[in-house]
């Protein structure tokens, strides 16, 4: 009997600690997540601000000596940057609040004034030192301040970037590389979480970065192909042009990775190019057939980066088999499936 009672008494208590921290990451969520996003808007005004006006960052050394001056003024002026949060919270030592004021004003002033700041860094401390803080305030020991902490760095790391589940996994490891902190899973997610669907609800993150169900269209490599792809989009400047080409004449590797790639990114059109040694097939893409030329068989596509919102041809829109491909399966034999549709 005394066993039951025991084991009994065991559940309420992490019934208990099961709502307490529902509710301690539910608040650093909403605390957190919304100094986020306002840290996230004052970047973009910083940056539409020196993009505008291209001769401020001349003032680069004036604003790199008053953060100096500022911390001093603070008393920060032996501050160790995000390194001090990630000792924090791994040996259990003091986090100070003025921390978040100044790296949020140190960083957007250096954005205006055109120097290099990451908002990563910039996100652990703003997240890490106002949980600090609060865990302060509630007088939690020390482990229970430990995962406080990396509740604020996920939830400022899900508010600004709309990563939740990367935040939670990143605040967990990035205090000690090679372990992980299990005990703050589930606080430092529901943190996440509710940093995410508060940035999401004033209008943040509407976008989904990438959508699996779009690119899924084959084998594994299809999906490594359509991921690369995706990031080398990024390095485009617009009127810029990005090669796609392949080793294969496989549809769903080809035509198939474009259709997805440009439905999701209407900035890119297809662009034909005079390329006698291939031959033609949809807009802006071209083959070298293993029956006409020696070799495997090749695919290319033609990419440019407009600097509107242009819509990608129709016949690419579609998951169909192209022209090209089935002129060839028909030249060869090739049964094609039911409707020529590729899924």
């Amino acid at each position: 009997m005394s066993d039951q009672k025991q084991r009994k008494k065991e559940h309420i208590k992490d019934a208990i600690s099961f709502v307490k921290w529902v509710i301690y990451a539910g608040v650093i969520g909403l605390l957190v997540g919304a100094v986020g996003i306002v840290f996230h808007h004052g970047i973009d005004v910083a940056t539409h601000l020196r993009g505008e006006n291209p001769n401020i960052i001349w003032l680069l050394p004036v604003v790199g000596m008053g953060i100096v001056l500022l911390y001093a003024a603070m008393g920060m002026g032996k501050d160790r940057g995000t390194n001090q949060v990630l000792v924090a919270v791994r040996e259990g030592q003091h986090l100070k609040l003025r921390t978040a004021p100044l790296i949020f004003v140190s960083t957007i002033l250096t954005h205006m004034a055109g120097g290099s700041a990451g908002r990563e860094g910039a996100a652990l401390q703003l997240g890490g030192s106002l949980a600090a803080y609060v865990g302060r305030l509630v007088r939690l020991d020390g482990k229970d301040s430990r995962v406080m902490v990396m509740c604020g760095m996920s939830a400022a790391f899900s508010a600004l970037f709309g990563t939740p589940l990367t935040a939670t996994v990143f605040a967990m490891e990035v205090v000690s590389v090679g372990s992980m902190h299990y005990a703050a899973l589930v606080p430092a997610l529901i943190s996440a979480l509710t940093a995410f669907e508060l940035a999401q609800f004033t209008g943040m993150h509407q976008k989904v970065g990438y959508e699996v169900g779009e690119i899924a269209v084959g084998a594994p490599s299809d999906l490594i192909q359509a991921a690369i792809l995706d990031n080398a989009a990024a390095y485009v400047r617009p009127g810029g042009t990005l090669v796609y080409s392949t080793c294969t004449i496989l549809p769903e590797e080809n035509e198939q990775v474009i259709a997805a790639f440009l439905a999701k990114h209407p900035e890119f059109t297809p662009e034909t190019v005079d390329a006698p040694w291939f031959t033609p097939g949809e807009p802006g893409t071209f083959r070298m057939w293993p029956h006409k030329l020696k070799g495997e068989g090749h695919f290319a596509a033609v990419l440019r980066k407009q600097d509107g919102e242009e819509e990608a041809p129709a016949d690419l829109k579609e998951n169909k088999l192209p022209k090209a491909w089935e002129d060839f399966a028909r030249e060869n034999g090739i049964s094609l499936p039911e409707g020529k549709a590729l899924l």
